[in-house]
Order: structure tokens, then sequence, then C-alpha cells
């Protein structure tokens, strides 16, 4: 007995599906061991960056502004300039509508950028803008100690600093009594106020 042959008919493959192998095909994503094309983007130069990270600022786009101050780190990963805009940037994103929890991993993501800026840095006015960010950060968080701690650190490296010794009366003031602050008694501790 001889084995009958087998009629095979032809299926109709929709368009869609044609599509979607063309599409995995080209990306590599269907392919296994292969990795993913992404299209490549023309790099764009620091000075393009800082002007569209600007233009961002100015439209008051904090998504945006997060984007391009990235961008900008990409260029010099530890200048402490470049990390202290990307931090200031996440701390106005965290601020844009986010989640309570996602919020705090934010700002605690910005807070460590601050700290490594601080670090890479030797010059005084840098190491004086960071501990004023992160001094700041920490008041209002109600983390009173911790910003006290950080304005005593930069006040004695710069002893000359009016703004932190201000700062230092402040939080003095808040930790003294907290209510002073809301009735107005404490007013050259409100005037040193931001």
């Amino acid at each position: 007995m001889t084995a009958r042959p087998r009629i095979v008919r032809a299926r109709i493959v929709p368009a869609r599906t044609v599509a979607l192998v063309a599409v995995l095909a080209t990306t590599g994503l269907g392919c296994p061991g292969r990795a993913p094309r992404v299209p490549a983007e023309a790099p764009l130069s620091e000075a393009a960056t800082l002007d569209s990270l600007r233009a961002a600022a100015a439209a008051g786009r904090p998504d945006r502004t997060l984007l391009w101050a990235e961008r900008r780190r990409g260029f010099a990963p530890h200048e402490p300039l470049h990390m202290i805009g990307h931090a200031v940037a996440l701390h106005d994103f965290a601020w844009t509508g986010a989640s309570s929890l996602r919020r705090v991993e934010t700002e605690i993501q910005a807070m460590a950028i601050l700290d490594s800026a601080g670090r890479a840095t030797t010059d005084p006015h840098v190491r004086g803008l960071v501990a004023q960010l992160l001094g700041t950060q920490f008041e209002n968080w109600g983390l009173r100690l911790d910003a006290l701690t950080i304005y005593s650190r930069a006040l004695g490296a710069a002893p000359n600093d009016t703004a932190f010794a201000a700062r230092i009366t402040h939080v003095i003031g808040v930790l003294r009594d907290p209510r002073a602050m809301a009735s107005g008694k404490n007013r050259a501790a409100r005037g040193a106020a931001p």
C-alpha cells in the first residue's frame, strides 16, 4: 500500500500579519540573538543641548527640561554643574503630578546627585550652591536638624557667607518655636527665609 499524496491548501495571510513580520525582521525583535536596531538620531552639540534645555525651562516644561538636562549631563557625567542641573530638573519634574511614592523616589535620586556633585567639586562656590540646595530640600521635608547640619558645615567652610548664617538663624528659630513662624513672632528668622 502506497501513501496517498497529501493535498495542502494555501491559506490567505492577512496584511497586518505580513506587516508585523516585516517590522519584526527589520528591527531585529523577531530574530533571537540579534539586537534590535534603533533609528540613529543626529547627535547634538553641547551648545545646542543647552539651548534646548533653556527653551524647555522657559516654556515651563519640566518633562522636557529633565530630558535635556539628562542629555547635557551625558557630555560630562562627572561635571558638578551638569550634575546640579540634572538634580534640579529631577526635583522640578517630581512635583508635576507624580504620585507621592514616585515623588519621594525622584527627590531621593535628586538629593543623591546633589551629594555626588558636592563631593566631585573643589570649587567653594559650587559646594555652597550644593549645600544651599540640599539644606532647602531637607527643610522642605521637615528634616530641620539635617538642614542645620548642612548649613553649619557650609558656614564652617565659608565663614563670611551671610546666607548660611541667615538660614541657620531661621532653622534654629523654627526648631525653638515652630508656631512662631506661622504667627509672625519670629520676624528676624522669617525675613531670612526664602
